[in-house]
């Protein structure tokens, strides 16, 4: 006990009080004090941005005046957590906002999104991952352009329909096709060239036509 020393008395930092805020003025707040008013600031330790009407607990280190805590708000429906300078939490009407100038970074080894409805807007997206899975009962989806490129590409469903104003394909190597049963309707022309044919039927063969050219 005879290690303590005894702190002088005109180091303790006077009492700390409380105000109302009334207005803010530019980096600073108009705090009325009973029958006196002052102007405050806002102590780096204070996330929570001051507002108007608040009740507020101030520190006097002797020279100026700080907010260090809201004590009272008559109405808690928008709070911003102030962060530095440049990053704002926001809490409104149940809604949480978070604004940041440069990136926002999750870094965790695991996330779960869990919403009724999700809704992403903005102007470049861009997904990196080794596996991918989506799963859901009904895909929508609207693009100027579509670019896909890819070593290998399985489409497995029970029925596909697509419906094109031309569709034009290229196949460098070979092209098969496997069906129970096919049917071409073309309205107009049918075009088919090769260097070398082969049709081949295992019964029956039947070409019909009003006229009929071959050679």
């Amino acid at each position: 006990m005879s290690k303590i020393a005894q702190l002088p008395s005109k180091t303790i930092a006077d009492p700390m009080i409380t105000g109302i805020i009334k207005e803010s003025a530019e980096n600073d707040w108009l705090v009325h004090l009973g029958g006196s008013a002052i102007l405050a600031g806002t102590a780096f330790s204070c996330l929570v941005t001051p507002q108007v009407n608040d009740k507020v607990l101030l520190a006097h280190d002797g020279a100026d005046y700080h907010i260090i805590a809201i004590l009272e708000r008559a109405s808690t429906d928008k709070v911003s957590l102030k962060l530095g300078e440049e990053a704002v939490l926001t809490a409104s009407d149940g809604d949480l906002a978070i604004q940041c100038r440069n990136k926002l970074l999750l870094n965790s080894q695991s996330a779960e999104l869990q919403h009724e409805s999700l809704s992403v807007v903005n102007q470049t997206t861009r997904l990196t991952s080794g596996d991918v899975s989506v799963v859901g009962e009904e895909l929508h989806s609207r693009f100027k352009t579509v670019k896909r490129f890819a070593q290998l590409v399985i489409d497995v469903c029970d029925t596909a329909t697509r419906k094109l104003t031309h569709c034009f394909k290229t196949v460098e190597g070979m092209e098969q096709h496997q069906s129970q049963n096919a049917i071409h309707s073309v309205a107009n022309n049918l075009t088919l060239r090769s260097h070398h044919a082969n049709i081949t039927a295992r019964k029956e063969m039947k070409i019909d036509g009003e006229r009929i050219h071959m050679g």
